[in-house]
């Protein structure tokens, strides 16, 4: 029987090396294309449309217009999901429940909220935010809606914003409620500005404090406390 062509059995070996390398290939182009179209943002220069134009009697909107439209329609999806109020809920004030002012005082940006938290009676209840003619029962279980300002939430000592919610909210709140503000004596101080010594965000903003994002460090300051609008 004649010796088997060495040069031949090379051949083929190539060729299904070669098959092998192109059908890896192609699947590692498919997965970049899936993931290509999932999470690519960017259009092609063709498929932006920079000035509103009528095709085919249709009005086209801007690609940037259609983007913040798409944009606040998920904003708002976001604060409709929120918990189902509890039972014997008491409504209380639109106010921060630290600071005591309203949604956009002065740099304060807007409230965020509800949250919930039941009344504790052996504790300091912050009457405040409650309207007037309004009081918790001595007997039977409430709970009451809670609004933060973004950046009295930020600044307060061992409040922390996880999974959508603020763990241990009612033990952080009542522990602010019990402590005065150094600068206009109202409850709700929580930021520890310097030893032994808390405060609203608003009144050390007041103040000209410097509150520095990146190591979450406060320093600084340029006025007096006369200057505090209480």
């Amino acid at each position: 029987m004649p010796p088997a062509n060495p040069e031949k059995k090379k051949k083929k070996r190539v060729k299904k090396k070669k098959q092998a390398k192109d059908d890896d290939f192609n699947e590692a182009a498919g997965i970049v294309q899936k993931l290509k179209q999932r999470y690519q943002n960017k259009k092609e220069d063709s498929e932006v449309i920079k000035d509103p134009i009528i095709k085919n009697g249709k009005l086209l909107h801007p690609t940037r217009y259609l983007s913040i439209i798409e944009r606040g329609q998920k904003a708002q999806q976001s604060r409709l999901q929120v918990p189902d109020p509890p039972e014997n809920l008491i409504q209380t004030k639109w106010i921060c429940a630290l600071c005591q002012r309203y949604s956009c005082s002065d740099n304060l940006g807007d409230l965020f909220g509800p949250y919930y938290i039941e009344i504790d009676t052996t504790k300091p209840i912050p009457t405040f935010l409650f309207a007037d003619g309004i009081t918790a029962s001595t007997t039977v279980k409430q709970s009451i809606e809670i609004y933060l300002h973004g950046r009295c939430a930020l600044w307060s000592e061992n409040l922390y914003f996880f999974g959508g919610k603020f763990p241990k909210l009612d033990e952080r709140l009542y522990k602010y409620w019990e402590t005065l503000c150094e600068l206009c004596k109202e409850r709700g101080a929580s930021i520890n500005y310097k030893a032994n010594c808390y405060a609203h965000f608003y009144c050390l903003d007041c103040l000209g404090y410097k509150f520095d994002n990146s190591n979450l460090s406060i320093s600084g300051i340029s006025k007096t406390a006369e200057n505090i609008i209480v």
